[in-house]
């Protein structure tokens, strides 16, 4: 769909956040799952590509609710620079590039004992 003016797409996001869990000091968590819907029309397209796929970070964060905020701001920014990739690659949608599990991400390893 390259090559399209920008106001013949029109993206449709939808995410659902399952989990979202912290405990002060040792980890926070987030799993979700979302949806892109992308639309173009114009002369020579008419189409709609349909992508979903689910999102978990898992990471270990310093003491203190800055700690706790400062993990959750990382694993937010994780999930949407996921969702960027996945729908700029040539494989989007498929499960490989969809099932995105992050632990430990930026913050050392991640807390399996939760």
């Amino acid at each position: 769909m390259s090559g399209l003016r920008p106001s013949s797409t029109k993206l449709t996001l939808d995410i659902d956040v399952q989990h979202l869990e912290a405990e002060l000091g040792r980890y926070a968590l987030l799993e979700a799952s979302w949806s892109a819907t992308l639309s173009a029309t114009g002369q020579r397209s008419n189409g709609v590509r349909a992508t979903t796929c689910t999102f978990q970070a898992d990471e270990k964060i310093h003491t203190g609710y800055a700690g706790m905020v400062e993990g959750y701001q990382r694993e937010i920014a994780a999930l949407a620079d996921a969702i960027v990739a996945v729908l700029t690659s040539p494989a989007s949608g498929t499960d490989a590039a969809c099932q995105k599990s992050i632990e430990g991400s930026a913050g050392g390893s991640g807390s399996n004992d939760h």
